[in-house]
């Protein structure tokens, strides 16, 4: 599920972050990558069709990026996060 809330959304650019401090070299600039996407998606102005057009150009920019990421998350943690991450109970 998206995040929601401005709350939900402050929590979402953290854990990137937070993620970002600990990523190996070897994805580390992939997660920067996306961890800038997100901080830029957080702020972007709904209302305003240069501000979503800029997040949607950085999205596409970005996609080599998510592709790195997450094959190197299945690779080493067995885990696919190509469609997102979610927990269930």
């Amino acid at each position: 599920m998206p995040a929601a809330t401005p709350t939900e959304v402050s929590n979402l650019v953290d854990s990137y972050g937070r993620l970002l401090d600990v990523a190996p070299l070897t994805v580390q600039d992939d997660w920067a990558a996306l961890t800038d996407l997100v901080k830029a998606a957080a702020e972007v102005d709904a209302a305003d069709p240069a501000s979503v057009q800029q997040i949607a150009d950085l999205a596409y920019a970005s996609q080599r990026h998510a592709t790195n990421a997450a094959a190197w998350v299945l690779a080493t943690c067995g885990v696919d996060i190509s469609t997102g991450v979610g927990a269930t109970p």
